[in-house]
């Protein structure tokens, strides 16, 4: 293993061959300038300010940003033989901690003031603890989507970002030293060992995010080891600026505005339909804000440099982590409220409440911890200063996750006449006669005895299971219920989502069935069928399915013409059974019940959870147009269409004076079932073989 008397004396001869180094208080102000730019894009996407749909980047911003810092602070105290691990643990937590345990803190305190519904205040208290712990990250790609619109009121969800960068600075310590250690006992020069292992690094973290993107994009957003590439790139110039390397005086203003170009691109020009951070799209903020950094080092009276480092520029920068952990609950709070309803201004409010409170928390917060941040305070009392940081992690944990199953924190769930159908429902029957199906699990309802009609889709189709049994009542015959969430009934076709691709051989499967079937003589397709045009919905789900050809060497087609295509070759597949096609049911902004339990919380009307008519309208337009054009050239087949069922000329109610028409955001409860039924109880009882 190197020694450090030899490693401080490499150093020592490289001292002079270095073009530029950190000036004496260890602060570059134009850094902060760049701070400055990434808080003031994330609290202007957050706050929905138009032009500003990427503001999303200033998180890639600042993670390059701490890839240069830390990595350049670890290299040249490893290199001069003054690298402490406890030390270093010491001074990121006194950063880190104090105020993210305050602002933590405070979120659980003032959630029972604003009009939280029991579930989001459990997941609330629950994502606390994993904040706690900087593990927020993972706790969110269980089923939180970033660009959602309905994470936009889950109050700790910016923290995800802290946790990839507490795990960033855990294991960067480690990489650096077995990398110089490895380098001693080799005899190779530690900057270039360090300068492969770190191409190595960001090649291997590209490619998990290349696996990751095509597998779960959740977990490539949040994960360290898809995003240490951002790292590593930072970490890369500290390297090359500590091995000697500078940037040639000639281009440093050049690569500056390439730099920012680069960034405000991103900024004002990605979206949260984006693949981000994808292959390509995360690598234009990251590649900027590394030629931004990299025309600051040595370029002091620089135009841009001086612009960055100016005072309003630093000020907001030496801001920004306070600003940046007070301005989302805040936001997120605040939109729960039913004044200003998807008001900007709002948000505006908050984000401006949240700038008011980081002056204080970095005046008595910050400071007092960057004073204890001193090397000649951490190397006595690194130790100490660990433990008490870690103590402190794990108690706010422990007084989350105990929130978390506390009726005081958690409230009970207001009263909701939800209301039930008048038909009795006895739901599915044992049938031994159903075959053993590896996707589907059968649903045999009515009287018993070999199928007559087959209801076939989504869980669009399995919502349907107590209409068809009303009607197969009414037929004197059974009724199979197939139904494989997020798969809709189209031959040929298979489904992009995150769940593995088993649509197409499902469907298949299913098909086989009914060909040795001939007592089906009638077949009801259901599904959400707007859901797989790809765009986000309307209760907020950026991630939907996509319908591709099952066929990968196809020409790729535009969603209705996969429609329309696979859609007739079902429907000749099935031909001369009778089919009925249900349209989609409108769909609303936020799920039924909790919207309900939300206006009553908040003493606001019940209206307020209905859906604009025209807006529903809009989005399904091209879908049923779709649906009614294929119909229309079978003779054997009818559509039929939910929407006049629950929409007036103005608006589309979830709720009607019996209870709610919904169980979610889509998907009727059973007493939806009912009053469809009740519309079409022709077709149905057509479908199941009445003449």
């Amino acid at each position: 293993m190197i020694s450090k008397t030899t490693l401080a004396t490499a150093a020592a001869d490289r001292r002079s061959e270095i073009a530029w180094a950190f000036p004496g208080t260890g602060r570059l102000a134009y850094v902060d300038g760049m701070r400055a730019i990434a808080i003031l894009a994330i609290v202007a996407f957050h706050a929905r300010i138009s032009g500003f749909h990427g503001g999303f980047v200033g998180v890639d911003i600042f993670f390059v940003i701490s890839g240069f810092l830390i990595t350049h602070q670890i290299v040249s105290q490893t290199l001069s033989g003054r690298f402490s691990a406890m030390d270093f643990y010491a001074r990121r937590m006194l950063r880190i901690l104090p105020p993210l345990l305050l602002v933590t803190t405070a979120t659980l305190a003032i959630a029972p003031f604003f009009p939280v519904l029991p579930y989001e205040a459990r997941e609330l208290a629950n994502s606390a603890a994993a904040t706690a712990v900087m593990v927020s990250n993972y706790y969110f790609t269980s089923g939180t989507d970033y660009f959602a619109t309905k994470s936009e009121i889950i109050p700790l969800l910016h923290t995800w970002s802290l946790g990839v960068e507490e795990q960033y600075y855990l294991l960067a310590p480690a990489f650096i030293g077995a990398v110089v250690a490895l380098s001693g006992h080799r005899k190779w020069r530690p900057l270039t060992a360090l300068a492969i292992s770190g191409c190595v690094a960001i090649a291997g973290s590209y490619i998990v995010l290349a696996i990751l993107t095509k597998t779960d994009h959740r977990l490539a957003f949040f994960s360290i080891m898809s995003r240490a590439w951002q790292f590593s790139v930072g970490g890369a110039l500290a390297i090359s600026i500590l091995d000697g390397s500078a940037v040639p005086a000639k281009v440093r203003t050049a690569l500056g505005i390439v730099g920012i170009l680069a960034i405000a691109i991103s900024v004002f020009y990605f979206d949260a339909r984006m693949n981000f951070p994808g292959l390509v799209a995360g690598a234009v903020p990251t590649l900027g804000t590394l030629l931004l950094l990299a025309s600051g080092l040595g370029n002091e009276r620089g135009p841009l440099t001086r612009i960055l480092a100016s005072r309003p520029a630093v000020t907001v920068g030496v801001l920004s982590y306070s600003w940046y952990l007070w301005h989302w609950p805040l936001t997120a709070f605040a939109r729960t409220l039913p004044v200003a309803q998807d008001s900007i201004w709002k948000d505006v409010f908050a984000s401006a409440a949240a700038l008011v409170l980081s002056v204080p928390t970095y005046r008595f917060i910050e400071q007092p911890m960057k004073r204890l941040r001193r090397p000649e305070i951490t190397r006595r009392f690194s130790g100490r200063i660990v433990l008490a940081g870690i103590g402190g992690s794990l108690l706010v944990a422990i007084l989350a996750l105990a929130l978390a199953h506390s009726p005081l924190f958690v409230p009970q769930p207001p009263a909701i006449a939800l209301g039930s159908p008048s038909k009795p429902v006895h739901g599915c029957q044992a049938d031994a006669t159903a075959a053993a199906f590896r996707y589907v699990a059968p649903c045999i309802v009515g009287p018993g005895g070999e199928p007559r009609v087959v209801y076939w889709g989504d869980s669009h189709a399995l919502m349907l299971a107590p209409l068809a049994e009303w009607a197969a009542n009414a037929t004197a015959g059974a009724a199979a219920v197939l139904g494989k969430t997020s798969c809709p009934p189209l031959l040929g076709v298979e489904v992009d989502y995150f769940v593995t691709r088993t649509c197409a051989a499902s469907n298949d499967q299913v098909f086989e069935w009914l060909k040795d079937k001939p007592s089906i003589t009638g077949a009801v397709l259901a599904a959400r069928w707007v859901l797989y045009s790809g765009r986000e919905t309307p209760d907020g789900e950026a991630d939907v399915p996509r319908l591709l050809w099952r066929d990968g060497n196809r020409t790729p087609d535009s969603y209705a013409e996969i429609l329309r295509s696979s859609l007739r070759d079902t429907l000749k597949a099935l031909s001369p059974r009778r089919v009925l096609i249900v349209a989609p049911t409108p769909e609303l902004r936020h799920a039924a019940v909790n919207c309900l339990m939300r206006a009553q919380i908040s003493k606001q009307p019940r209206e307020t959870c209905a859906a604009d008519r025209a807006t529903a309208e809009q989005r399904r337009r091209e879908t049923v147009a779709v649906l009614q054009q294929v119909a229309a050239a079978f003779p054997n087949v009818k559509l039929i269409d939910p929407f006049d069922v629950f929409c007036t000329p103005e608006i589309c109610r979830p709720f009607g004076p019996e209870g709610v028409y919904y169980s979610d955001a889509d998907h009727l409860s059973p007493l939806g079932a009912e009053l469809l039924f009740h519309h079409f109880e022709r077709e149905f009882l057509w479908a199941s073989g009445e003449k």
